[in-house]
């Protein structure tokens, strides 16, 4: 009868144990994740460390900073690549949650990605330089074709070369030194083969010189 009595409390305080045991690591279990809920809720958002442009490597920096683990959030490339060494690699966009996701593309990309925009937009501001008006003026160069009825006289072909050395000496006589000298006089703008033409006023070299 005792030996009986002697196994019941045995048993009794053994169930007593292990009631008491599991309570306490129920008790902790739920502390961890009290503390773990209460750590991610204090953290500030991702989107407010990251910005789209951020090197990914200064953004994962960031995110440490503010507490943050690396397995808190999650990092996708836009080419579905994988993210090896992440100083190659841009932040294109945040998306924040339970677990921040950052997207992110290869740095060459976005640099080609930005020269080509650059290159793009530059394009419709070239045009209008190539088809400026000031070039039209054409008619104004007929004049120098006017000596050539003298050329139909009986005299040789020879002859048609001497309009030409009056004229290249009349363009040496007339000198401008700047265009606001040639507009001053007059003489703006100034086409290849016209008195007072010279490469130093021409300085696009499309053969019109003080055209602006």
């Amino acid at each position: 009868m005792k030996k009986t009595i002697r196994k019941a409390v045995a048993l009794l305080a053994a169930a007593t144990l292990l009631v008491g045991v599991g309570a306490c690591s129920g008790s902790s279990d739920a502390t961890a994740t009290d503390t773990a809920s209460t750590s991610q809720s204090a953290r500030p958002a991702a989107s407010s460390l990251v910005k789209p442009g951020d090197n990914l490597f200064d953004a994962e920096e960031a995110l440490q900073d503010a507490g943050y683990e690396y397995s808190d959030y999650e990092i996708e490339s836009d080419s579905g690549k994988t993210v090896l060494l992440s100083s190659n690699w841009t932040v294109v966009s945040v998306t924040d949650g339970d677990k921040p996701v950052l997207t992110v593309t290869k740095a060459a990309d976005a640099t080609d990605d930005a020269s080509s925009d650059a290159s793009e937009s530059a394009e419709p501001s070239a045009t209008p330089t190539s088809a400026s008006p000031t070039a039209t003026p054409t008619p104004t160069a007929t004049p120098t074709a006017t000596p050539t009825p003298t050329a139909t006289a009986s005299s040789t072909p020879k002859a048609t070369s001497t309009p030409k050395a009056t004229q290249s000496s009349s363009a040496a006589s007339t000198y401008y030194s700047s265009c606001s000298e040639a507009k001053a006089a007059g003489a703006a703008p100034i086409y290849k083969g016209q008195p007072g033409y010279s490469k130093k006023l021409d300085r696009d070299g499309d053969g019109v010189a003080c055209e602006k």
